[in-house]
């Protein structure tokens, strides 16, 4: 009992720290605007509106007009998560209605009934206890500012499309190999579907480290099968194109 007591209190002690370095870092980085940052991009990332990327474009295996329209700019450097949702959500809701709402809206609409388990992947899973009045205003005021993991991305998606959303993990056959990854993104390509990419920039060449993108299309040449990343972070990079196999080890790199 006294080790099972010791466990607890230490287990307690670690989530008080998540909690304490969230709190932190959100009021840090609170102040903070998305504001032009161009970054160079590396060789083999083909901007989307290039003359290469035009041709592949028109190559595509799908009209990304819809995707485009629903892509809005981050407001926050932390937000590329909020605004990747936000932009999954445009894009459904495009489809029955016109729908204009900022990232912090939707995400105030959805704290008012989080899922009980919604702080467990932040590191805290002991504030899911919290008062709902609490945990609400912490989310939209402070948290959100220091970023979304993935599950929450995943939990916000499920809640405000309206629609069944999937999340895979290493596990899954979809992110065995290359291979598998490119059929995956193929059947996805459906005009009433969408994938979203949570991957590490570094991996691809580019400033920063964990970052969420909606795939646009997929595209052939002669020099293998490419994937279109649709930028919310525009301030720093545009829409580009990757090649599938560094696109699927850089999703890789952040699910070990």
């Amino acid at each position: 009992q006294a080790v099972f007591a010791m466990t607890v209190t230490h287990t307690l002690r670690r989530e008080l720290y998540h909690l304490y370095r969230t709190v932190l870092c959100g009021c840090r980085q609170r102040s903070l605007r998305s504001v032009p940052d161009a970054q160079p991009l590396p060789k083999h990332l083909i901007p989307l509106e290039s003359v290469r990327g035009q041709h592949l474009l028109d190559r595509a295996d799908r009209s990304i007009e819809a995707v485009v329209k629903a892509c809005v700019p981050q407001s926050h450097p932390a937000f590329c998560g909020l605004a990747t949702a936000q932009a999954v959500v445009r894009f459904f809701r495009a489809q029955v209605c016109s729908v204009e709402e900022d990232e912090l809206a939707m995400l105030n609409k959805f704290a008012e009934r989080l899922p009980p388990d919604f702080f467990a992947p932040f590191g805290f899973g002991f504030f899911d206890r919290a008062p709902d009045k609490v945990k609400q205003w912490l989310l939209v005021n402070v948290m959100v500012y220091d970023g979304l993991p993935l599950a929450a991305v995943h939990a916000l998606l499920d809640s405000e499309t309206g629609r069944p959303v999937s999340r895979l993990t290493p596990a899954d056959p979809e992110l065995q190999s290359p291979e598998a990854f490119q059929e995956f993104l193929a059947l996805g390509a459906d005009k009433n579907s969408m994938v979203v990419l949570n991957f590490d920039r570094k991996v691809v060449g580019q400033r920063g480290s964990g970052h969420f993108a909606p795939v646009g299309a997929l595209s052939r040449d002669a020099e293998g099968t490419w994937v279109l990343l649709m930028d919310v972070n525009s301030w720093r990079y545009p829409h580009v194109w990757a090649k599938i196999d560094l696109a699927w080890t850089a999703v890789c790199a952040l699910n070990p």
